[in-house]
């Protein structure tokens, strides 16, 4: 059996529609779970009621993530499949012979977890053909902060500092013993230490070169690491143009592939422009304030 999850808060109702619509069209999902707060546990929206904020990044920095992919799991019998989705994820039709293959390999992966990494496409990793463009660098280094590495004890680690980050915004698990304690040990670092997935200043120091902490996506890099999940190139769900100065979406590089993470939030036509009014006034008072300091 092979489900499929995604989970956004209700003003994203359109996204989560959009995907259900695309999941039907490929015919080998035995149930959809589209999700939002109302379907979190009483439990976890007393434990986070502080957090689960409309318009609050990642609605309470996607603390909600583990949850909704253990309750799922939950719902299912060992053996089944389950692919978790974010909500701005499209699936591409024409991508579905890849996407079988994506369930094949998972029956196969020692942890019964398929995660994606930011690795350069190659013959062990990706069926894309990597013809050298150039590439996002995201080393852990640059994007986890100081206390989650020494909640790890990766500190000293060059070998995982340097490694590139694991995306969780695309997940496959097939449910065994290991891929449920796996979830559960990253749903119960959040429980245990919000501060490891929020923007809470580190207390240990922070590397050189650290740009930002990403959240749940660095608790489940690390996690990743420590339980050698099996990863393919992230770049099957995101890969870039060649030839440019600015890295944007190559979609049509990706057309034989089944997820297309296009990040978009359908809020409705009057709140998307809104919001985009708003971040054209942001970029113009930056501009302007860069001119009055030249």
């Amino acid at each position: 059996m092979k489900y499929l999850i995604s989970f956004a808060d209700s003003r994203m109702r359109r996204s989560l529609e959009r995907l259900s619509k695309q999941a039907s069209e490929f015919s080998i999902f035995n149930a959809i779970y589209l999700l939002d707060e109302c379907d979190l546990s009483s439990e976890f929206r007393r434990q986070f009621k502080d957090r689960l904020i409309f318009g609050s990044r990642g609605y309470g920095y996607w603390s909600w993530k583990p949850e909704v992919i253990a309750s799922v799991l939950d719902k299912i019998s060992d053996g089944d499949c389950l692919l978790y989705l974010d909500a701005g994820c499209h699936l591409n039709l024409r991508g579905k012979k890849r996407l079988i293959e994506y369930f094949d390999i998972l029956e196969k992966a020692d942890k019964g977890i398929i995660a994606f990494q930011a690795d350069a496409p190659n013959s062990e990793n990706s069926n894309l053909r990597y013809d050298g463009r150039k590439l996002f660098n995201q080393p852990n280094l640059h994007y986890i902060k100081g206390d989650l590495l020494d909640y790890f004890e990766t500190r000293g680690n060059t070998a995982i500092l340097n490694a590139q980050a694991i995306g969780a915004g695309v997940i496959l698990i097939k449910k065994s013993k290991d891929s449920v304690a796996i979830i559960n040990e990253w749903k119960k670092i959040i429980w245990e230490r919000f501060d490891l997935v929020d923007d809470t200043p580190s207390v240990s120091p922070n590397l050189l070169g650290f740009i930002e902490h990403r959240h749940d996506q660095a608790i489940w890099t690390l996690l990743c690491i420590k339980h050698c999940v099996k990863t393919l190139s992230a770049y099957e769900y995101w890969y870039p143009k060649s030839n440019t100065e600015k890295l944007i979406p190559d979609w049509d590089a990706l057309q034989n592939f089944p997820i297309h993470a296009k990040r978009d939030k359908d809020f409705g036509y009057l709140r998307n422009t809104v919001i985009k009014l708003n971040r054209l006034s942001y970029r113009l008072e930056s501009a302007i304030l860069k001119l009055k300091n030249i």
